[in-house]
């Protein structure tokens, strides 16, 4: 009658450690897929701002956002031109296309996936009669909890 006491509390040792096993690697495998599944659905930063200095808060970062534009869009181009790579890069129009001053934004939040910080940017044009761009600023921000 002992040994068979002794067998069955060998074999609940035995259980309990390959339950325990099980759901260790059922956690770890868990998080592995739970981390591939949120660093492919976060939203890929627009062209235009990847490689930013600061978070969009001091001046400086302001202007090499401005330079930036300015560089990729110069006076006289084309404001088809720019309004296609804005909207590829995922900036919407903020205001109608008809009017003086024209705007897009772009914000991360809206973009569905997952990520921790919200980026959020404009970018404003003016441009003539001939779809040639006259003035173009913007700004950004990087706000993160």
């Amino acid at each position: 009658m002992r040994q068979k006491f002794k067998v069955r509390s060998r074999s609940r040792g035995v259980v309990g450690y390959v339950v325990a096993a099980v759901l260790v690697v059922a956690l770890l495998g868990g998080g592995v897929w739970l981390y591939d599944f949120v660093t492919r659905t976060a939203p890929a930063t627009p062209l235009l701002l990847q490689a930013r200095p600061g978070t969009g808060s001091d001046k400086a970062s302001q202007d090499w956002f401005v330079q930036r534009l300015k560089e990729r869009f110069p006076m006289a181009s084309s404001e088809a031109d720019l309004i296609r790579e804005l909207w590829l890069e995922g900036f919407l129009p903020k205001t109608n296309l008809k009017a003086e001053h024209r705007s897009a934004d772009y914000d991360s939040q809206d973009k569905g996936g997952f990520r921790v910080c919200r980026l959020t940017a404009t970018v404003s044009w003016t441009a003539d009669d001939k779809g040639q761009l006259t003035d173009i600023d913007g700004g950004y921000m990087d706000s993160c909890p």
